[in-house]
């Protein structure tokens, strides 16, 4: 089953979650704050993705505070 990690004040969670019950697509939602990934996870992720800035929110204040990746 898809899972989608979720911030309540994103609005392309919004748009993502509508589009997945509109087409039926079955879903687990995860708050993201609550229940981070683990290490393990996001390994997995940047393996499938190969790039950062495709797993995280770039432009959020969550990342700008914690220094962003070097």
């Amino acid at each position: 089953m898809l899972k989608v990690y979720q911030y309540e004040k994103c609005s392309a969670r919004r748009d993502a979650l509508k589009w997945l019950e509109l087409k039926k697509i079955k879903h687990e939602i995860s708050a993201i704050r609550e229940t981070p990934h683990s290490v393990a996870e996001l390994k997995e992720m940047l393996k499938a993705k190969g790039d950062l800035k495709k797993l995280f929110n770039t432009s959020g204040q969550d990342y700008k505070a914690l220094g962003g990746f070097k």
